[in-house]
């Protein structure tokens, strides 16, 4: 494909006049600061390129500059954050050139082939909501959430609520996921609940001598033993999606704002 020459929007004097805080200083630090990114994403280092994108940023807020963060995030094979970054540009820069906000839906198209969509919902509001150990706010969310494919550790949980919900997910491309965490445990919001009851099996014997082993409890208290065990280990993941042969290496962005 055919590389323009880096457009990494390096010009931010081309946006609107900047707020009374975005001094001329400020713009010419965060120019630097888009250059020295630019380098960076060219050499294949799109951390390095990603943390210097997004100082720009708080220090000259240009909605332009999210082109670039979301390139960063594309190299970086983290997809959720690729298509936040680029829907941010489009939504901040309409005036943006039609080449620029093109190559962003087109970035947005390809990504959203590697994620799944995550919703979460709790019986009491304000429960945060945490995956592999990144909070996404609380309930109700405002909208799903975006999530890599792949397995995730989803934990939801409220101060003052002695019951936390965790769950291990493995999440498709493309798929949905839909969690409903039940933290409230008071006696109102049982009362209507199933009583939880454990039977022993009619030929059991009652026999005190015989081995623990042999006995329903011990194997019942094995297994709540397990499932505490499971609770406490939160694992955190951080799932990494391949890049669509070709797409980097040669530099195939054709435009990258450094504006």
């Amino acid at each position: 494909m055919v590389r323009t020459a880096l457009a990494l929007v390096v010009w931010l004097a081309s946006v609107a006049p900047p707020a009374a805080a975005q001094t001329a200083e400020a713009r010419e630090r965060a120019q630097a600061l888009v250059r020295q990114g630019k380098e960076r994403y060219e050499q294949g280092d799109y951390e390095a390129a990603l943390e210097k994108f997004i100082s720009a940023l708080q220090i000259f807020h240009s909605a332009r500059i999210y082109f670039n963060v979301g390139q960063a995030y594309r190299g970086l094979a983290r997809s959720p954050e690729a298509i936040e970054a680029f829907q941010k540009f489009l939504d901040e820069a309409p005036d943006a050139e039609a080449a620029l906000r093109d190559e962003a839906k087109q970035r947005i198209a390809e990504s959203r082939t590697r994620v799944a969509t995550l919703e979460v919902v709790s019986d009491v509001p304000g429960a945060e909501v945490l995956v592999d150990g990144r909070s996404y706010g609380q309930t109700p969310l405002a909208k799903p959430v975006l999530i890599a494919a792949g397995p995730h550790q989803i934990l939801v949980q409220k101060a003052g609520y002695p019951i936390q919900h965790i769950e291990a997910i493995d999440a498709a491309r493309g798929g949905y996921v839909r969690i409903q965490a039940r933290l409230d445990v008071s006696p109102d919001t049982l009362a209507g609940a199933a009583p939880l009851s454990i039977s022993t099996p009619a030929e059991s014997p009652k026999n005190e001598s015989s081995p623990a082993y042999t006995r329903w409890w011990f194997w019942t208290l094995i297994g709540v033993a397990a499932v505490a065990a499971a609770a406490a280990a939160v694992v955190v993941v951080t799932s990494r999606n391949e890049l669509p042969a070709g797409s980097f290496g040669t530099l195939d962005c054709r435009a990258m704002t450094c504006q």
